[in-house]
């Protein structure tokens, strides 16, 4: 068994340090390792630990990763955002406050104020509703895409010199008691970059050695700790009541503060000092005593108003910012017991206060409703700059230590949690959208069955695209929008507290790479999640137990704990209905001709998918949980809290899909040989409550059941019995799947975190994996990649599974079918197997499902060898290496004339000869999406059309079109830049650029006009306009320079060079255009001799190979992008890195030295390298 995709959990909700970072270099890094900064989050059941590397690698090796590359297992681009949603940005300001809606204002700021009361500049990257088309349908998502170009030599997905984000450790403790393995707050030792210190629900506070993997104390705090921190050596804690806890060498010391605590914060200068609050009063609470002395801050003017948050000044230790739930901010003189600035007041409540270490007296808070963050400094009482990140409110924000930027950690509401350089205004990291809490269903669906759908406890129905993801190196993590799965290893995931596994577990599954990236496309509700409130996680319909995918994959059934069944159309993002079903908990939907939900109350209830109106119910005895409609007879299985399973017969119960009936029938729950709609068949066997049932999809009359009593069942209904009982679970079993391919290989998951798989012919587990922290609740297959299955669980993690090691046997045969030329009935014999002979103990794993019969259709037809290769590829391994490497084969081997890839294709690897018309194609249609307005009018353009022109503008640069460049860099007002290129198009059309910019400022009446009318050589224009605007000296001084020959190095309409090609141009012509252009290189560095001595004129194959003995351009970057693939454990898409440059030879030579048999025999098969093929069989025997 594999893992090829893992996404994490976010952020837990219930508890709000659920953040901490710290900055240093490891004990165990040598004297030259790089400053490395981490961070972690809590979820509910573990601790995520990311490690972010800073500083520049060594430049000289030239192979080596630099700088802005992505980080592990970080997976596709996001595509271009859409307009805001209409009242998301209206608020009222104070007046001078900037306001940056990050759904609006292009590119950053380089650099932070150079005083305190200097208003951050107005600009940020954009953030906001993102569209993608699938089939035709218009899909909105809150995603990212953040600038790539900067004002320095810093690459602008990491301005903080961050090189690398990565994940270090995932910290869980085995599962004890209920809620005791719940993580309450985590904190860093701020002078050990190895320690952290975790509280646990259960009161137990654990020192964690990030290095070794143990735990180095434990202290038993009584209770969880809600607000902690680690200063002086100590940590220190207070949960909600009356006790402030701090720990000492020989345990814990306990103080009372007589109050129920809301808010606690140590201070920073004088650690015997606590500010803490009761939501009503302030109190300075000084740690002499067990029972510490206290006084209160007088603030009887917010009499009425709720303080939410607390924030000691970190340099004076005198000063304390309180923050209040109607908005309002003061600060505080804790000396003199007064207020010393009232600071205006907010929209929305203050959600949290935290203070910029790199700007004297600057300060942020952060709204309860939506994700906006305010920028304000003590010395005016009204903010200087709004950014609005998120939809969702920020959770929990702390400062991130790094050189002289102000980086902050955030985590939202809905999930997400990013990095966000406020100085610049831009993100550094970020990822959005996981569930918050247990994800207890999941389902494939969708065209191809590449959509998954996931239900939570948080309330939250998400979709995520496992079909059309691409990976890509290139990218920076900056540039991710949405959510997406990540890079795992055997030694970079481990409990720290591992769980034991007994030597009944034979066979192990291991952490692999992530091989197939997932992306978030669509949340139900579309900008929130569930909220916490007085302990209790309040949704807009309830938490989603259980989902469900229409037949047709276009719509979702939820079930929710509120008694509603709830559809969602998944190509038009919008509720179809929303009908309740009773006052009991939906356990479970199922699709049938009907929605059949399962419900606490013993009532299984069909209703129309259309209407909602109930078409028939099914009565049990108590609680039912769980149904299925059986795939080839009109029968529903259900489940039920006296452990029994029911069959009802459907036959007589007029389920339809085009109108209800208007009567529902009510059947009653009696024993009968034979199900009827009255009298179901009751099989007996479970010893507790049956929790899930399931039947096969590919053989009739099989079910399984899930009980309690943690076992699973096989039953034949037609005969009425069980047919086997497959034991090893320790707890209460949950979830089921079948593959829809071996009809004997089923997959359960349970209540002792494990996932198993069994082959039901021998009662045997297969397979046993161990890696998910807490209960697992929910199991899907893959309808179309039947070795692919996904788990859900309570740590709020979803994982993707490949079983392909089952039919490793099968592969090699099918391929050695391809490679020798078999027939169709040699094909039929190593293939596939009789659904009557299908649990036949002596048949080994063959398949029978509607797939393998049509890969041996397509296999047997009359189809190129390389469609063969591919097609049995991309059935039996679900990868996206799997998928880029033989779309780009496809290409290559295709008997029909070579065709161009589309402009916005998801593969990210494509041949040397494509790349240069897939770029100029996709620049060409940004372009046209923008219905460009007249030059100089940038306002016309909305904000998404900027964005687009930008990206064209971009491409066409890289093009060496700069002509192009500067003409969309002047529509969308960036002068500058267009300015700065003009010259490789020739000076004359610079002084054009020039004068253009001068009418454009003229028009503005911005004195600048002067310096680009001077600049251009426009003195016949320039002085008129000094005059027309009274300025007469400096109009006389500018005609007596002129006069007496001060200008005649400027440039003339006469004079200047005429435009050059807008491709290439030589390196003399653009410092000789103009006589003072070479001058002002005097000082530069000499140019590298590569390039000092080149004709910039030459060839295309001159240009791209140098010499005969030196590698071209394109081989070497061939060669760095392996390297960069191999890094992320990704060797199919470092082999088709080399087949892009034409190299198969190597391509193969990777696969096998890395393992990859099947995938290095069909290359060398389908190229004819026989002896490559004598070397793999000769290592496989």
């Amino acid at each position: 068994m594999e893992q090829i995709a893992l996404l994490p959990s976010s952020p837990a909700p219930w508890t709000k340090q659920v953040l901490t970072s710290c900055r240093g270099t490891s004990k165990h890094d040598n004297a030259n390792s790089a400053e490395r900064v981490r961070f972690a989050y809590c979820s509910t059941v573990a601790v995520w630990v990311w490690e972010a590397v800073c500083g520049r690698r060594d430049k000289s090796n030239k192979d080596s990763l630099q700088e802005g590359e992505v980080a592990a297992g970080e997976a596709s681009e996001v595509p271009p955002p859409v307009p805001p949603k209409p009242g998301f940005e209206s608020e009222n300001q104070p007046e001078n406050e900037t306001e940056v809606d990050q759904k609006l204002v292009p590119h950053p700021p380089t650099t932070l104020p150079s005083s305190p009361t200097k208003t951050l500049s107005a600009t940020m990257h954009k953030i906001g509703g993102v569209t993608t088309q699938r089939g035709g349908a218009l899909r909105k998502f809150w995603g990212m895409v953040a600038g790539t170009s900067t004002d320095d030599d810093t690459p602008s997905a990491f301005p903080s010199r961050i090189s690398e984000i990565r994940l270090l450790r995932v910290l869980t403790i085995p599962k004890r008691d209920e809620g005791a393995e719940v993580v309450c707050g985590v904190c860093w030792n701020p002078l050990d970059i190895d320690t952290l210190a975790v509280s646990f629900w259960d009161g137990a506070l654990r020192i964690y050695d990030l290095v070794t993997g143990s735990v180095r104390e434990t202290y038993d705090t009584k209770q969880g700790l809600k607000w902690m921190g680690w200063d002086a050596g100590r940590v220190w804690g207070c949960g909600e009541g009356k006790w402030y806890k701090e720990t000492t060498p020989s345990g814990v010391d306990e103080f009372t503060l007589d109050m129920d605590v809301r808010g606690v914060e140590r201070n920073p200068v004088k650690p015997d000092l606590l500010a803490v609050t009761d939501s009503k009063h302030l109190y300075i609470v000084a740690l002499t005593s067990r029972k510490p002395a206290k006084f209160r801050i007088p603030l009887s003017e917010y009499k009425g108003s709720k303080m939410t948050v607390v924030r000691w000044d970190p340099k004076s230790g005198i000063y304390l910012l309180v923050g209040f739930d109607d908005g309002r901010i003061v600060l505080v003189d804790t000396d003199q017991k007064s207020i010393v600035m009232n600071f205006a007041a907010t929209n929305g409540g203050v959600g949290n206060i935290e203070w910029m270490p790199t700007v004297p007296g600057g300060f942020l808070t952060t709204d309860t409703v939506t994700g906006v963050v305010r920028v304000w400094n003590v010395a005016r009482s009204t903010s200087e700059t709004i950014y609005r990140l998120l939809p969702s409110a920020i959770h929990c924000l702390t400062p991130i230590s790094v050189a002289n930027e102000s980086l902050f950690l955030m985590a939202f509401g809905d999930g997400s949690v990013g990095i966000y350089d406020v100085g610049r205004g831009e993100w550094v990291y970020l990822r959005q959208g996981g569930h918050t809490e247990t994800i207890f269903g999941c389902a494939f669906g969708g065209t191809g069955g590449t959509l998954l759908a996931t239900g939570s406890f948080d309330g939250t129905l998400k979709i995520w695209d496992t079909g059309s993801g691409s990976v890509s190196v290139s990218q920076s993590p900056a540039r991710r929008g949405s959510l997406s799965s990540i890079s795992t290893s055997q030694t970079g995931i481990q409990s720290l507290s591992p769980r034991p596994i007994e030597e009944s577990y034979p066979n192990h599954t291991h952490y692999g790479p992530t091989h197939l990236p997932i992306s978030l496309l669509d949340s139900y509700p579309p900008t929130d999640t569930g909220r916490v409130i007085n302990h209790r996680m309040h949704t807009v319909d309830g938490c989603i137990y259980s989902v469900a995918f229409s037949p047709c994959g276009s719509r979702v059934a939820m079930g929710t704990g509120i008694g509603m069944v709830v559809v969602w159309d998944v190509e038009k993002s919008r509720v179809l209905g929303r009908w309740r079903v009773g006052e009991c908990p939906v356990y479970c939907v199922k699709w049938g001709n009907g929605i059949a939900a399962a419900k606490g109350d013993g009532v299984c209830t069909i209703i129309h998918p259309d209407t909602g109106e109930s078409i028939s119910s099914f009565t049990h005895p108590s609680g039912n949980f769980g149904c299925d409609f059986d795939p080839f007879h009109a029968c529903l299985a259900t489940s039920c809290m006296d452990g029994k399973v029911r069959i009802w017969s459907l036959a007589n119960t007029n389920i339809s899909t085009s109108s209800p009936p208007t009567t529902p029938t009510t059947p009653t729950a009696t024993t009968s040989t034979t199900p009827t709609s009255a009298s179901p068949l009751v099989l007996t066997g479970h010893t507790a409550r049956t929790f899930t049932v399931l039947y096969s999809p590919t053989l009739p009359h099989i079910l399984a059941s899930a009980s309690d009593d943690t076992d699973v069942r096989i039953w034949h209904t037609k005969h009425a019995q069980c047919m086997t009982v497959l034991k090893g679970h320790r707890d209460k079993v949950r979830g089921l799947a079948w593959c829809t391919e071996l009809p004997a290989v089923l997959v359960s998951g349970g209540w002792d975190s494990v996932i198993r798989i069994w082959d039901i012919r021998t009662s045997q587990t297969l397979h046993i994996v161990t890696h998910h922290q807490a209960d697992v609740y929910g199991l899907s297959t893959h309808p179309s990649r039947p070795f692919l299955f996904a788990s859900s669980s309570r740590d709020n993690t979803l994982r993707l599974w490949s079983m392909e090691e089952l039919v490793r046997d099968v592969i090699w045969s099918v391929l050695k079918w391809i490679h020798e030329g078999g027939d169709r009935e040699a094909l039929n014999k190593i293939l596939l197997v009789d659904k009557e002979n299908a649990l036949e103990k002596t048949t080994g794993f063959k398949l029978c499902g509607e797939g393998s019969t049509k890969l041996v259709e397509h296999l047997c037809g009359d189809i190129p060898p390389v469609e063969k290769w591919a097609s049995v590829f991309e059935f039996f391994s679900p990868t996206t290496g799997t998928k880029e490497l033989w779309s780009l084969l496809r290409t290559l081997h295709s008997p029909t004339p070579h065709t161009h890839p589309t402009p916005y294709s998801t593969n990210t690897i494509l041949h040397h000869s494509d790349t240069l018309h897939s770029a100029e194609l996709r620049a060409h249609q940004l372009e046209l999406s923008t219905r460009a307005s007249p030059h100089g009018l940038a306002r016309l353009l909305t904000s998404y059309k900027k964005q687009r022109l930008e990206q064209a503008a971009t491409e066409y640069l890289l093009l060496g079109k700069f002509k192009k460049y500067c003409e969309a860099m002047m529509v969308v007002g960036r002068w500058e830049r267009a300015m700065a290129v003009a010259p490789c198009v020739g000076m004359g059309y610079w002084r054009e650029v020039c004068m253009r910019y001068a009418e454009v400022l003229r028009a503005k009446g911005d004195q600048d006009v002067v310096t680009y009318l001077l600049a251009a050589g426009c003195i016949d224009e320039l002085i008129p306009h000094l005059l027309h605007t009274h300025n007469t000296p400096t109009a006389a001084l500018v005609a007596k320079v002129y006069e007496d020959g001060g200008y005649t190095h400027l440039p003339s309409a006469s004079s200047a060079s005429p435009p050059t090609s807008p491709t290439t141009h030589s390196h003399s012509n653009l410092t000789h255009s103009h006589p003072n252009l070479s001058k002002s290189h005097s000082n530069l560095p000499p140019l590298p001799d590569h390039i000092q001595d080149r004709n910039f004129k030459q060839s295309k194959d001159e240009i791209l190979k140098q010499s005969e003995n030196e590698e071209s351009w394109v081989q070497r970057v061939a060669k760095v992008s392996v390297k960069r693939y191999m890094a992320h454990h990704q060797p199919d898409l470092a082999a088709a890195s080399y087949i892009a440059v034409d190299d198969p030879k190597a391509a193969i030579d990777l696969l096998i030295l890395h393992n990859h048999h099947t995938t290095a025999y069909a290359l060398s098969s389908l190229y004819a390298f026989h002896p490559q093929i004598t070397r793999i069989l000769q290592k496989i025997q």
